[in-house]
């Protein structure tokens, strides 16, 4: 909670923003965590993520979706 306070951000990071039920809380997306998920959904997202770990080895510019 203390890691993602420090990158608080007033507004989407995101070109695209996604959609939402609730108010979302913005940070800056430079941690990387692993996740476990069932698999993806039709329109590209993830179904049933769960949070596994935090990747200290792994820098946020370096990720991307492989295809």
């Amino acid at each position: 909670h203390q890691a993602l306070r420090m990158l608080e951000i007033p507004e989407c990071p995101f070109k695209a923003r996604p959609d939402s039920d609730t108010k979302p809380h913005w940070v800056r997306p430079d941690l990387v965590c692993e996740v476990r998920y069932q698999g993806w959904s039709a329109d590209g997202k993830l179904r049933f993520p769960v949070f596994l770990r935090w990747r200290a080895d792994r820098r946020a510019t370096d990720i991307f979706l492989e295809q």
